[in-house]
């Protein structure tokens, strides 16, 4: 501090100049002021002062910890505030800048890198202080050995960085603010962005229902970035989906976001709502709504309507599970193993749960059923299930379990696929094809024609029957007649979308004029807000008839690229209108595996950080920091702060 500060203020035996670093209080003509709340203190007294800060604001002490880089610029940015306080006091804070040297500037750097890796690796802010630090310090002895004098210059450096818990939630915060800075500004710049939808709740009744939203974001160089927007806390007390609609709107409003470059808004299942509400809001009447492709799959598939089937297993498997016998003489291993894997309270008898999650378990117990009959006969409880006895039962379980592979191969494609493809274009045709193929199957089943190719376990187990039982295909063909009607119902947003999407996968060629109009009219149709018709029209017929669009696509076909490859290398000013429908397109969400990753990673911070020094604000810091693909700018962070 100057000389001339320091005169100023030793004139004034009433004010301590410690106030300000200490408590934020500034000194105001004869009296002092808190910079936090603008209370005037009539009398210069410090215990009234530091009562006050402790009372009302003593959480400052861990957000900006005293003799602090941290604590100082905030003095700095509350006195600018208050214009009418006297400029010496501005003193004390430029003492405290002086004590930050070039080398601090160094260590604050690797102190947001230590806070950086913390989040990512979704750990604690104590472990900034204690494993951090204790990690570097045995380091610096490793790698110094006995020459102490480094050592000693090593030690001094590590003191200058700032580890302390407080110090890494501040620095973890920023990282989060500035990446949210990034996101923001690529909102701006993309072309055009879709939301993905996702409710969480948690088993914990005191936790408020929470509504995820993911933003996938299209520029004009073909680029896609997914990425989390935010977590909304949704109002119990009110209609959770209209409460969370309403922030969402807010959110967005706040964020001057233009919703005009809004394409779709995918939801899962709990958020159906969600998605009436954006329907009937004039302000989102442009946007597109889809349901999760692989939810609605596996909602279809409860159509099937084989409980009867699946309610005796699910008994005989909580006996296997309780019987300590069986586990001790090692009988049925292989169908312990599945039983194991399987939590015990998400067992359930219902379609929907036996297809997918206990697709291995049905598989295993039709494989092991004659030592299933054996162990229940051992125990006198083969009576219970009569059903085991019954063919039809035997043949309705063995083509449960050849249909639920069939499934589950279409979702582990859909979500696979997704990853390296635009979503919409690819995920739907797979629905369609499988639609189709089970149509077929319906077809041959009709005619008792039965492929062991296609139908293994069920021909396995019709070819073990006694020859004067008829297989009756009829039954089964029911069962795949009433799957295909539930898939066209479950998927029937997508159908809305089905011809452009169909058109954009694979541009027609020498088509006649009444298949470009009625293309046109669908493209029109689905995009309403597209300028004029007419260039739809004049680019439709124009890119039928392109001699070079035709070989590039079938060049692109050849080297098994995707469809964006074709539409990326076209003349973007001859078919300007088209090739910005196809991004409109490349924007949409197909399912909301995103969301389902986040919660899992939410449970998991929860769960490990929770009981220690994390709070609820560094929980959501590193829930942000550690789902991103933004790399924060460390140098930028160290400048500003």
């Amino acid at each position: 501090m100057d000389d001339h500060v320091a005169k100023k203020q030793k004139k004034d035996p009433n004010y301590d100049t410690a106030w300000l670093t200490d408590f934020f209080v500034a000194k105001h003509e004869d009296t002092s002021m808190c910079l936090l709340c603008g209370l005037i203190f009539q009398l210069n007294d410090q215990v009234k002062i530091k009562n006050h800060f402790n009372a009302c604001h003593s959480e400052y002490d861990n957000d900006f910890p005293k003799d602090s880089r941290d604590r100082s610029t905030k003095i700095c940015s509350l006195l600018k505030c208050y214009p009418m306080l006297p400029k010496p006091q501005y003193g004390t804070v430029v003492m405290l800048d002086n004590m930050f040297t070039e080398t601090d500037k160094s260590a604050l750097e690797f102190s947001y890198k230590v806070a950086y890796l913390l989040a990512r690796s979704e750990r604690p802010p104590d472990d900034g202080s204690k494993f951090a630090e204790d990690l570097i310090y045995l380091f610096i002895n490793y790698a110094c050995n006995q020459d102490n004098e480094v050592k000693t210059g090593l030690m001094k450096k590590l003191h200058n960085v700032q580890l302390s818990v407080p110090t890494m939630q501040i620095r973890v915060h920023a990282i989060r603010a500035e990446i949210l800075k990034q996101i923001d500004a690529d909102l701006e710049r993309c072309e055009w962005f879709s939301l993905q939808l996702s409710k969480y709740e948690s088993i914990n009744t005191a936790s408020p229902p929470l509504c995820s939203v993911y933003v996938r974001m299209v520029f004009q160089d073909f680029n896609i970035t997914e990425e989390l927007l935010k977590v909304i806390p949704l109002n119990a007390m009110k209609l959770k989906d209209q409460d969370g609609f309403e922030k969402l709107k807010n959110f967005l409003t706040s964020k001057k976001i233009q919703l005009k470059k809004l394409v779709a808004v995918t939801a899962s299942t709990a958020c159906k709502e969600f998605i009436q509400c954006f329907k009937d809001d004039s302000d989102f009447s442009h946007v597109l709504t889809f349901n999760c492709i692989t939810e609605e799959l596996v909602l279809a598939a409860s159509a099937l309507q084989m409980s009867w089937v699946f309610n005796p297993i699910v008994n005989i498997v909580n006996t296997i599970r309780g019987s300590v016998h069986l586990k001790a003489t090692g009988i049925l291993p292989e169908l312990l193993t599945e039983i194991e894997a399987i939590p015990k309270d998400s067992l359930s008898s219902k379609e929907e749960s036996m297809l997918f999650e206990g697709r291995l378990l049905i598989k295993r117990f039709q494989e092991d059923l004659p030592q299933v009959r054996a162990f229940l006969q051992s125990k006198r409880e083969l009576w219970k299930y009569p059903e085991l006895q019954i063919k039809e039962w035997q043949m309705d379980l063995a083509f449960a379990v050849d249909i639920s592979q069939h499934l589950h191969n279409l979702k582990v494609q859909l979500e696979g696929k997704s990853v390296v493809e635009p979503q919409i274009f690819n995920l739907y045709e797979y629905v369609k094809c499988f639609q189709q193929t089970v149509g077929l199957y319906a077809e041959h089943l009709h005619k008792n024609k039965l492929s062991a190719n296609i139908f293994k376990h069920l021909t396995k187990t019709v070819d073990e029957m006694d020859s004067a039982i008829i297989f009756n295909g009829e039954r089964f063909a029911r069962h795949l007649e009433i799957l295909k009607a539930s898939f066209e119902s479950r998927f029937k947003d997508f159908k809305y979308v089905e011809k452009i999407v169909k058109y954009f996968s694979c541009p027609i060629f020498n088509c006649d004029d009444t298949v470009e109009q009625e293309i046109t009219s669908e493209i029109y149709n689905v995009f309403p807000d597209l300028s004029d018709p007419f260039l739809i029209s004049r680019e439709v017929v124009s890119i039928a008839h392109d001699e070079n669009a035709r070989r590039m696509l079938f060049s692109i076909a050849q080297d098994g690229k995707n469809i964006e490859h074709f539409w990326s290398a076209l003349n973007q000013d001859e078919y300007q209108t088209l090739v910005k429908t196809f991004r409109r397109l490349m924007s949409c969400f197909g399912f909301t595996q995103l969301s389902r990753n986040l919660f899992s990673s939410m449970e998991r911070i929860k769960s490990s950080l929770r009981s220690r020094t994390a709070t609820d604000k560094y929980l959501n810091d590193v829930l942000t920091i550690s789902s991103t693909s933004y790399r924060p700018d460390i140098e930028k962070l160290c400048e500003t702060n």
